[in-house]
């Protein structure tokens, strides 16, 4: 039986230990860690790689690890999901949270940054907005490396073993646990920058609150993976969440990680809102 899974359990563990290796990493050189953050993103195309070349033996495009099809229209949902998740967050936290859209923290900061390091702030805000702009392409690059493997390898490999349910759920949950050794190690996404690690009942509670974000963010992930034919398009919109998302913290506004964003209990239930109408476009479109 463990046979037919073979080849996702040698791409797992594979995965899993570069990630291992790359937290233990940053508490014997951190430095070094921080030199090679990005790089980490690249452990689960390693893994397909090794467990395609030993085991699986087929064509990486089988796999969608291609240039597929690549249309505006997933192209402008890639790149507007993190925000349309922010306003979708702004609307079911205003009654309880107060909301900045003026993001004045974020502006303190980088008005900080002008004045210690001696930096023109107009200078500075030019150079951020630049940044922004180009953010969700260059992120794009590091997130191939995941969407190889999570929406890419595995996902097509469950598909074909499990029914379209089971691949999106397990898909989520093993690309969930694949950050937990972050999220354990030092609070990752979890942890306000500057603080303390948090205690581990927040570690604990934020590594399985992760596994809702990334089940739901996932199944949009899948979406465009199937309409694309390609991870191309997943890894646009991963790049773009991972370049936009954060700034929810200095909009809506609470310390605590475990409600608030990037990965807590209110872009959680934005996401899940969501997904909802794209889970249902797989099931009626590809379910079999």
């Amino acid at each position: 039986m463990l046979t037919r899974y073979a080849d996702i359990i040698v791409f797992y563990a594979i995965s899993l230990i570069l990630m291992c290796l790359f937290t233990l990493l940053i508490f014997y050189s951190p430095l070094l860690a921080n030199l090679i953050a990005p790089f980490v993103m690249f452990a689960p195309l390693v893994g397909v790689i090794i467990a395609n070349k030993l085991i699986t033996k087929r064509k990486l495009s089988d796999f969608g690890i291609k240039i597929g099809i690549i249309s505006p229209k997933l192209i402008v949902l890639a790149l507007a999901y993190p925000f349309m998740v922010l306003f979708v967050s702004i609307l079911i936290s205003a009654p309880f949270f107060k909301i900045d859209l003026s993001m004045q923290a974020f502006f303190s900061q980088l008005k900080k940054v002008s004045e210690e390091y001696n930096i023109p702030f107009e200078v500075l805000l030019y150079a951020q907005i630049a940044q922004l702009i180009i953010a969700p392409l260059f992120n794009m690059i590091f997130a191939f490396g995941e969407e190889s493997g999570w929406r890419g390898f595995l996902f097509q490999r469950l598909l074909e073993e499990t029914d379209m349910n089971k691949a999106l759920i397990i898909t989520g949950i093993l690309w969930g646990i694949w950050h937990w050794p972050l999220i354990f190690a030092i609070g990752y996404n979890y942890r306000i920058p500057g603080e303390e690690i948090p205690s581990i009942e927040i570690r604990i509670a934020g590594a399985f609150l992760f596994l809702i974000f990334t089940i739901a963010f996932g199944i949009f992930l899948v979406w465009l993976r199937l309409e694309g034919k390609s991870v191309l398009m997943p890894s646009l919109a991963h790049g773009a969440v991972n370049a936009y998302l954060g700034f929810g913290s200095f909009i809506i506004l609470t310390n605590n990680r475990l409600i608030g964003y990037p990965a807590g209990i209110i872009p959680i239930i934005s996401i899940v809102l969501l997904t909802l109408p794209f889970y249902i476009l797989i099931s009626k479109k590809y379910s079999k």
